[in-house]
């Protein structure tokens, strides 16, 4: 529903151009938090924070203070790590449908 949203309002405006406004539309959509989990569908499939398109072009503290060694120790803690953020999204996701039933009951 958040998607059809998001389109809606971007490509009602550019009817002729949207083929270059959907790939905005879609990164805005996969970058966002919801609601129900609190994450972002990019981290809970990449286990990894989305950057943004500026933060590749120009350097960011992330960039400058880089270091590989650290990094990848940082992904494998991650990857550790991932099942169980997972598991906690999937029982905030059910406790949010919950409330939201008891809301329209």
């Amino acid at each position: 529903m958040t998607l059809l949203r998001g389109l809606e309002k971007w490509l009602e405006e550019s009817k002729k151009t949207w083929p270059d406004e959907l790939p905005k539309v879609l990164w805005s959509y996969k970058t966002s938090s919801r609601t129900g989990t609190g994450e972002t569908p990019f981290k809970l499939a990449y286990s990894l924070e989305a950057r943004l398109p500026v933060e590749t072009g120009s350097p960011s503290h992330k960039a400058i203070n880089f270091d590989e060694v650290s990094n990848i120790e940082g992904l494998k803690t991650n990857l550790e790590l991932m099942d169980e953020v997972r598991d906690r999204e999937v029982q905030k996701r059910e406790r949010y449908k919950e409330k939201t039933k008891l809301y329209f009951i």
